[in-house]
């Protein structure tokens, strides 16, 4: 989980908070993708925004650009160790 800091209307910082991916999210983002849905329709789906999905296929793409479920799954464990 990662936190954030954010900035209420009141001027006083609150914290959001930023669960990563797990294996089933990634299994239906792969089967999303695969379906050829569009990133806005899969984070409807998952309940997450558009840039949190952008960002997820970013991290998993293998070298020929193609969203690997087992790269992304390295990833979340690379930086777990950091």
């Amino acid at each position: 989980m990662i936190l954030s800091n954010l900035k209420r209307k009141d001027g006083v910082m609150a914290h959001k908070k930023y669960l990563r991916f797990n294996l089933t999210e990634r299994e239906v983002l792969f089967k999303g993708l695969i379906q050829g849905k569009k990133q806005k329709e899969i984070a409807k789906e998952l309940g997450r925004s558009p840039s949190t999905i952008s960002r997820e296929i970013r991290r998993g793409k293998d070298s020929h650009g193609s969203y690997q479920i087992t790269r992304a799954e390295e990833f979340k464990s690379f930086q777990a160790l950091k």
